[in-house]
Order: C-alpha cells, then sequence, then structure tokens
C-alpha cells in the first residue's frame, strides 16, 4: 500500500466530522455492480442484509430506515426511482475518494513515460518499441494514449469541465454548534474531453477542504493512470496474471450530454422509456457480446481438450508400436538364444557321440591288439614248448644212440 499523504490524513479527519451519522451498526456502505437490482452492503461483510443490526428498543435504525424508504419510492413510482437509482446508486459510472490519490496514480503495468500522439508516432517510426502492443493476428499497435509529453510538453487531453456543488443536507433541521453543522455534500463530477471526442466522467472527492485548482490537479494525475488503464483493456486479455484491469471503472459519456449534478429526476416519460429502452438495448448487446465470448471460449475449450485428445491416441498409439517393437525384438532375441542352445547342444552331443565312438575304437584296437599280443606269446610258447620237446627227444635220442653204442661196445668187447 502506499504511503499516506498529508491531504489524505487531512480528509480522514474531515470524513469523521462530515459523517457523524456512520455509526459502528452504520458503517460506511459501499454498492453493488448491478444497475436494476441495488443493494447495500456492509464494507465488512457480503450479507449486511441478512444480519440484524444493534439497535436500541423502541427505534428503527438508519439501516432500516433507509431500506424503507427505497421500497417505499420503489411503489410509489417505480420507473422515476429506478432512473435515478441508476443514476444514483451506479458504481460502475464513477469511483469514490479513498482511492483517488495512490490507487490511481498507481501504475499498475508499469512506469509510464509520457509522449503525445505526433511524438510517439515518430519515435515509433524510428524503431521505440515501448510502446508496442502484439495483436495475435501478426498486426503492431501502439498500446498507450499517454497524456503528458516530456518532448513537446503538450496535452494530450485537457480537463475542461469541473463541477463543484455544495449543498446542505436536507434530512433534518441543522443544530447549532457540533460536528452537525458540517455540510453535506453531493456528488461531484469532473468531466474529460478527449480530443477524439470521447468524454469520460469521474466523481471527485467530497468536502472543501481543496481549492478547485487542487481538487482539479489531483483530478488530472489520477486520471492518467485511470485512463491509461482504460485504454488498454486488450493488454489485461492478453495479460491476465497482472490483475484487475481497473481499480474503478471509468464509463463514456454521451457526446450530446454534459455530466449531471443532481441525480436526473426532471426527465419526462418518453426519455425515461428511451433512457431505459437503450438500457436494455446495450446490455442486451453486452450480454450477447458475453454470450459470443463465452461460446468462443467453450469452443476452444473443446478444440484443445479434442487436440489434447488427439495428441493421446497418438501418444499411447506410439507407444503401443514400440511396445510391440520391443516385443518383437524380445521374441526374436530369445529364438535366436534357444537356436543357438539347441545347436550347441547338438554339437555338444555329436562331440559326445564322436568321443565315445572314438574310445569305442581305441577300446577295440586295444583289445584286437592285445589278444594278437596273446596269440603270439602263446604260438611263441607253443614254439618254445615243441622245440624244447625236440631238444629233450633228440637229447634222449642221442643218449639212448650212445647208450646202444656202448651196449654194443661191450658187448663186442665181452665177446672178445
Amino acid at each position: 500500500m502506499a504511503p499516506r499523504k498529508q491531504n489524505e490524513q487531512n480528509l480522514d479527519e474531515i470524513q469523521k466530522m462530515n459523517h457523524v451519522e456512520e455509526s459502528q451498526n452504520n458503517q460506511r456502505k459501499h454498492k453493488m455492480d448491478s444497475d436494476d437490482d441495488v443493494k447495500l452492503v456492509d464494507s465488512q461483510s457480503s450479507h449486511a442484509e441478512e444480519r440484524p443490526a444493534l439497535k436500541k428498543r423502541g427505534r428503527k435504525s438508519r439501516w432500516e430506515k433507509l431500506l424503507e424508504d427505497v421500497n417505499n419510492a420503489k411503489k410509489s413510482n417505480p420507473a422515476e426511482v429506478e432512473v435515478a437509482e441508476v443514476e444514483e446508486h451506479k458504481a460502475a459510472n464513477v469511483f469514490d475518494y479513498p482511492t483517488i490519490f495512490w490507487k490511481l496514480a498507481r501504475p499498475k503495468y508499469g512506469v509510464f513515460t509520457f509522449m503525445c500522439n505526433d511524438c510517439r508516432n515518430e519515435n515509433f517510426k524510428r524503431g521505440d518499441k515501448r510502446f508496442l502492443l502484439n495483436t495475435g493476428s501478426g498486426q503492431e499497435k501502439l498500446e498507450f494514449t499517454q497524456t503528458f509529453c516530456h518532448d513537446c510538453a503538450k496535452l494530450n487531453f485537457d480537463c475542461t469541465d469541473l463541477i463543484m456543488k455544495h449543498q446542505k443536507k436536507d434530512d433534518g433541521p441543522q443544530k447549532s454548534g457540533g460536528r452537525n453543522t458540517y455540510f453535506k455534500m453531493e456528488k461531484q463530477y469532473v468531466v474529460v474531453h478527449l480530443r477524439d471526442g470521447r468524454k469520460f466522467r469521474f466523481r471527485v472527492p467530497r468536502g472543501s477542504f481543496l481549492s478547485p485548482q487542487q481538487l482539479e490537479r489531483v483530478m488530472h494525475h489520477g486520471m492518467i493512470s485511470e485512463m491509461e488503464r482504460h485504454l488498454t483493456r486488450k493488454r489485461s486479455i492478453q495479460y491476465p496474471d497482472e490483475g484487475e484491469i481497473l481499480d474503478m471503472e471509468v464509463v463514456e459519456e454521451e457526446e450530446t450530454e454534459e455530466a449531471p449534478i443532481n441525480p436526473l429526476k426532471n426527465r419526462t416519460k418518453l426519455d425515461q422509456l428511451r433512457l431505459k429502452h437503450e438500457r436494455d438495448k446495450k446490455e442486451r448487446e453486452e450480454e450477447d457480446k458475453r454470450r459470443q465470448q463465452r461460446e468462443e471460449q467453450l469452443r476452444k475449450h473443446r478444440e484443445e481438450q479434442q487436440r489434447k485428445q488427439q495428441e493421446e491416441q497418438q501418444r499411447k498409439q506410439r507407444e503401443e508400436q514400440q511396445r510391440k517393437q520391443q516385443e518383437e525384438q524380445q521374441r526374436k532375441q530369445k529364438e535366436e538364444q534357444q537356436r543357438k542352445q539347441k545347436e550347441e547342444q547338438q554339437r555338444k552331443q555329436q562331440g559326445e557321440q564322436q568321443r565315445k565312438q572314438q574310445e569305442k575304437e581305441q577300446e577295440k584296437a586295444r583289445k584286437s591288439e592285445a589278444d594278437r599280443l596273446a596269440k603270439e606269446k602263446k604260438i611263441e610258447k607253443e614254439q618254445l614248448a615243441k622245440k624244447a620237446e625236440e631238444e629233450r627227444l633228440a637229447k634222449k635220442k642221442a643218449e639212448d644212440e650212445r647208450l646202444a653204442r656202448e651196449k654194443r661196445k661191450k658187448k663186442m668187447n665181452d665177446s672178445q
């Protein structure tokens, strides 16, 4: 919150004196935005009508009196009261005091560089992009309607009319002395005429603590930021995170009329009907515009949802294809591994069979070799036995022959 200034502190004290009737049960009331159904709402609670105010026995509070007056006026002459109420309670038309010094002068979209249209256009042609606004359609527009220009010191709009009205309150006799002698001020307006023909009406602060010159200066500087904010609604649409577009509403005036001092109670029935017809027509147009905007937003939302669904389906299809490809690759890898394992097993079995066959053949060869060697040994043994037998027989024969010779020799000897 901006720091409080000296005139703001003075205003708080004067307002306390000016509005003595606003007790703790009747605090300052803020007006609703609705035009047709005007309700007064307590600043501390949005359900002030449901909560009964504290009151003394046998006495109606100011709150109830005000509601009764409004209801009685509606019953007696609803058309006139409706027009007067709309003009009196239209919160969208004007803004009230406490925001004017710091709330309206607060730069909500950055620090403004004040430059008139001519200088700004020239600087834009030279390449100054500070006031550029992208519309989204490829076109580029200048963003602000500025007020003061540092280059040529010109005003872009003039505060030509400052309407001030001081009037005593008419709801009872004045008491001598005390705070009740202070006046109750009605609405004060200032009308700003732009050079393109548009007019804007602003409510100015109540009370006589400022001179008209001071008030005009304060209002002028306060309206700079407000009007720039009012004339740059596209920025708030494109940048919604920057907050509300307006702290207070500014309503465009009709070019044929000036800002009224009092509520418009002197209009004829035809004027009232015409105003009501114009108001209804404007409301219908605004309703159609809002409906079209809602339909457009709904259509965009549906398109966005369809696009997201399509993207989700495509993503799921891609994931399914990738999953199938991975499964196919895994299946092929598994089959390849199984084939390799089978080939390895077959190769091992063949090697085992070959080894066994070789072992059998080797065993057979060993056996045959052993049999051959055994046969050879047997034959050799038989031959040796036969040879030994022949030698024995030969020796025996030789011995027999020797014995026979000796016997013959002995016989011969004996015979001799």
